[in-house]
């Protein structure tokens, strides 16, 4: 998968991810070309897709649509990425896994400070991305907390 880190295997449930038809994935980006790629390659695959422009609107789109993958840029302005991790994870659960889009330095550890389940470094591949959100939605254990892996 190139640069992209998953995370190892953990023990969980996706909840209701069975009771649904088609998972739930948010994406947040403040880059307005990025949310519209990636919401319709993601509902191209199936998902049902819901964007918001920054870390704000992410938390009020958490509410009504109980995503069951977040991808969230790290940063954006009125709240980035840390910030909407930290402020998402102080909610009651479950959790969705979120997969962090940075362009920091050090992706990994940006990753893994906000508790990530795996990370894109920016620019990213697409496809890519697409394979990871289809491992977490098959991944019943991707509810808790990542312990990144280095890929070889």
């Amino acid at each position: 998968m190139g640069d992209s880190v998953p995370a190892s295997n953990h023990s969980g449930s996706l909840g209701a991810l069975g009771d649904r038809r088609r998972p739930r994935i948010l994406v947040a980006d403040d880059d307005t070309a990025i949310r519209e790629v990636l919401t319709v390659a993601l509902e191209l695959e199936g998902y049902e897709v819901s964007a918001a422009r920054d870390g704000m609107a992410a938390l009020d789109v958490v509410e009504s649509f109980a995503p069951d993958v977040i991808v969230v840029d790290m940063q954006m302005p009125i709240m980035g990425g840390r910030d909407f991790a930290e402020a998402y994870h102080s909610r009651p659960g479950p959790h969705a896994p979120i997969i962090a889009l940075t362009g920091s330095c050090d992706p990994k550890t940006s990753a893994e400070e906000v508790g990530a389940y795996a990370f894109m470094p920016k620019p990213f591949e697409l496809n890519d991305l697409l394979a990871i959100v289809t491992q977490i939605v098959g991944n019943h254990d991707a509810r808790h907390p990542s312990h990144f892996k280095d890929e070889q």
